[in-house]
């Protein structure tokens, strides 16, 4: 088994972008000193829920303060971005990290995030197929061509190559077995789970992977991926005191989805009390 830790650079008190940012390079520096396996960074826009737009500029960073701690992002939302463009990010930090990168991909969910990019979440699904069948041809064959209903390119090789062949590792984030079979059979890791996953959860998506293997016909072992949140602390009293922050962040990504939540000045207007974690809990 691999351990990670997951940054998200949240902050829901608004606190200095510098200051996330220090703090969150040096969590990365002391997970490799620590010995753990993988650095894992999420893509956000917009509001106190994440304050990292572009993982792929934060990890080489991380690359070079670090000696042996692998990277991955989980996710970039590929429906938002320009598969070209990405594919050439994606070798960059292939011949940054010196091979030590993944790369987790997402459809994204937030519709407060594809408003404002002018992208339709409902058609996210069939952005990211093409997106990641065009950025597959770009890593790993020269003199690509591509049609598509999103994007079109003539005649193109991107420069420049990436040292991992035929391109890094990708992942997917999921949690249905369809959507599962599908990127097993395509080559991807599968990432499920979420900070405030139950083990219920996490138990009934292991047995929804067994299934996906099965589906997609791709031997076994496969690595399975889990996202949660989990906090370490020497008393339960002071365990607890987290406990708003984990519900600030479940209700936030809810809201955020259905773009039912006011956000002020980037600010995500979530209630923040111990209160509110009971009620969360009781409900």
């Amino acid at each position: 088994m691999k351990c990670g830790i997951f940054l998200l650079l949240q902050s829901p008190g608004m606190r200095p972008s510098q200051e996330t940012y220090d703090h969150a390079l040096e969590q990365g520096v002391l997970a490799d000193q620590l010995g753990f396996d993988y650095i894992v960074a999420a893509e956000h826009h917009f509001s106190s829920y994440g304050f990292l737009p572009c993982p792929q500029l934060l990890i080489p960073i991380l690359a070079e303060r670090t000696q042996h701690i692998r990277f991955s992002t989980a996710v970039v939302v590929l429906p938002l971005r320009n598969p070209i463009q990405l594919a050439e990010e994606i070798a960059m930090l292939d011949i940054l990290t010196k091979g030590r990168v993944e790369v987790g991909f997402g459809t994204g969910y937030q519709q407060y995030e594809f408003d404002r990019f002018g992208v339709k979440l409902e058609e996210n699904r069939a952005m990211f197929e093409e997106a990641l069948e065009l950025i597959t041809k770009l890593l790993s064959t020269e003199n690509v061509t591509h049609q598509g209903r999103y994007w079109r390119l003539p005649e193109t090789t991107i420069l420049p190559r990436p040292i991992t062949k035929p391109h890094p590792p990708f992942w997917r984030a999921t949690s249905s077995v369809s959507t599962m079979a599908w990127s097993l059979a395509h080559g991807l890791k599968v990432i499920t789970g979420g900070t405030a996953s139950s083990m219920d959860r996490i138990i009934n998506n292991w047995h929804l992977f067994q299934e996906a293997v099965e589906l997609a016909q791709v031997p076994w072992p496969q690595e399975f991926i889990i996202q949660r949140g989990v906090y370490v602390s020497e008393s339960e009293e002071d365990a607890k005191s987290m406990l708003p922050h984990a519900v600030w962040h479940t209700r936030t990504a809810r809201g955020l989805s259905a773009n039912a939540l006011p956000v002020d000045a980037g600010r995500a207007m979530t209630e923040l009390t111990a209160q509110g974690a009971r009620s969360h809990l009781s409900g």
